[in-house]
């Protein structure tokens, strides 16, 4: 179970850079950031949830124990930001996308993308790629410490 955040957060992430600086496989690339963050952020919902009941049948804390708790507890909330803007990218894209599908077809209900969101989209496709770097590096700090908890 651990290792699913430890695959899936850093596929993200290079998803997202790719994304951002390959438009042509930005329609591909950018669902598919979404579904690996969102795997990425339940994985590390049950590595922690898995680490705690370790914990509570092993009483012997140490620090090195105590450090990777630590470490996964401040990763959880940059690995949700990344999950919600890599989520937010894929739902204005899909956005567009049906807004392009509804022009062509020539049965446009009238409900066009918000102006804010389609320009909104690159900053956020940027933003994720930034919480995707740091969340990436949170993770690996924190399998780390807790591979030097298991083997010291």
């Amino acid at each position: 179970m651990v290792h699913i955040p430890v695959m899936m957060i850093p596929l993200a992430a290079i998803g997202a850079l790719l994304a951002l600086f390959m438009p042509r496989w930005r329609a591909a690339l950018v669902p598919i950031t979404a579904v690996f963050a969102t795997v990425g952020l339940v994985g590390v919902q049950i590595a922690i949830m898995t680490g705690q009941g370790l914990q509570n049948l092993n009483n012997d804390k140490t620090a090195l124990i105590e450090r990777h708790s630590q470490l996964a507890e401040q990763a959880r909330p940059l690995v949700f930001v990344f999950f919600v803007l890599a989520v937010a990218a894929a739902g204005i894209q899909w956005l567009q996308g049906r807004r392009a599908k509804d022009t062509a077809s020539e049965t446009s209900t009238g409900r066009a993308t918000p102006p804010l969101l389609v320009k909104a989209f690159l900053p956020i496709l940027a933003f994720s790629v930034l919480m995707g770097a740091v969340s990436t590096v949170w993770i690996i700090r924190t399998g780390h410490s807790g591979a030097e908890s298991v083997w010291k």
